[in-house]
């Protein structure tokens, strides 16, 4: 079968990128720019809180799933994101939160949509490049809104005039879906046998789901080597009086520059069927595996003279370890009944951020009771566990 045509798929990419430069915003820019204009720290650490819509997008996305009208999604979410942004500039602090609230619901609603298009649109071996469309993507964007934004912000009065300028670019996308319509989103599922299907059925249906299981504990662990050793590495190495500088060149616009060109490279690896997904897993995880270890020597001997090496080998784990498993998540969502595949797919993916956030939650609280040797020796059991997990991935995954 044959993907879609080059055009739309630099417009799904582009897509990510957004959505990339939102996150971006609101993880590194925001926090700096917030605190450096005198606001307090309660406000700056609550931000990551406002985020919670990502982690209840599996609520409304049976509805995305039912009413399949992807253009109207598109179009609204765009409209309300742009609202909301155009609000973000309002200096009363009740309207900024309310403002970051509806950012995160209407670009969570966004990320439905788009993961409800790449699961009708790609198919078989097309899945891995989908999933690099939007890892790339969203990593590109995230090195914008989080990195090239604080330059600006650094050599020119610009500080909340970003907003105004992504809420116009928001607009002209909701101008441009309204004109182009159905020849940018055109729907594929029929709404009459969607809708035939009572919710008890459905949902019987998504928890027969093959591969699901497996998948719901991959989503869950697979981060925790990484950032949970990434997180207790960093944090020995500002008790140890590293430069603060040198560790966020390293960690921050190099790192994400290696990850990004890695993504890359795996990605047309993938759509050439050069390397299975499950093959590419394996390998990251076997890589996680010494990436940990080397942390766990540095900090064992407290010697900081290979942390340029060690961020290096950790810039590379994120650079390969999404792109696969989105792909096994875009595989098993599709194995999943077509009433259900979008809420297969954000279910999926909200599983990934929890894991994400708790790895890092976990590895404060072990690092703080039992130290910064301990805490990687758990990053680096954990990390033998994913090999293990890897290796019994069911068959109906491993298989385009």
């Amino acid at each position: 079968m044959q993907g879609p045509r080059m055009w739309y798929q630099f417009f799904l990419a582009s897509q990510y990128a957004l959505q990339g430069i939102l996150y971006g915003l609101q993880l590194r820019y925001l926090p700096i720019i917030l605190r450096k204009s005198g606001s307090s720290l309660l406000l700056v650490g609550s931000l990551n809180l406002l985020t919670f819509p990502w982690l209840l997008k599996s609520l409304w996305a049976p509805i995305i799933d039912i009413y399949g009208n992807k253009t109207f999604w598109l179009s609204t979410s765009y409209a309300g994101t742009a609202l909301a942004l155009l609000l973000a500039r309002v200096d009363d602090r009740i309207i900024f939160i309310t403002s970051l609230v509806l950012l995160n619901l209407f670009s969570a609603t966004v990320d439905l949509t788009l993961g409800k298009i790449l699961l009708s649109k790609f198919h078989g071996d097309q899945l891995s490049r989908a999933s690099s469309l939007q890892i790339i993507g969203y990593k590109i964007g995230f090195l914008i809104g989080g990195g090239l934004t604080l330059l600006a912000a650094e050599y020119s009065l610009m500080r909340k005039e970003i907003f105004f300028a992504l809420a116009i670019s928001y607009f002209s996308l909701m101008v441009t879906l309204f004109v182009t319509k159905s020849y940018v989103t055109p729907d594929v599922c029929p709404k009459p046998e969607i809708l035939r299907y009572s919710e008890t059925t459905r949902m019987s249906g998504f928890s027969r789901t093959p591969g699901l299981q497996w998948m719901i504990a991959c989503a869950c662990v697979y981060k925790y080597a990484s950032h949970s050793s990434q997180s207790i590495f960093t944090m020995f190495l500002i008790d140890t009086g590293e430069s603060l500088g040198r560790i966020g060149f390293l960690s921050g616009m190099v790192g994400q520059g290696i990850s990004i060109a890695v993504a890359s490279m795996w990605g047309v690896a993938l759509s050439a069927k050069r390397i299975l997904p499950t093959q590419l897993f394996l390998l990251t995880s076997l890589l996680s595996v010494c990436s940990v270890f080397a942390q766990l020597c540095v900090v064992w001997l407290n010697d900081t003279k290979f942390i340029a090496l060690v961020y290096l080998m950790l810039s590379v784990v994120h650079g390969s370890q999404a792109t696969p498993v989105y792909t096994l998540m875009l595989r098993c969502s599709q194995n999943a009944p077509p009433s259900v595949q979008t809420t297969c797919y954000s279910f999926l993916g909200t599983l990934e951020i929890l894991g994400k956030q708790l790895s890092l939650f976990i590895a404060g609280v072990l690092t703080e009771a039992l130290g910064y040797v301990a805490g990687l020796y758990i990053s680096l059991v954990v990390s033998f566990f994913v090999i293990i997990l890897v290796w019994h991935c069911p068959k109906y995954l491993r298989c385009p």
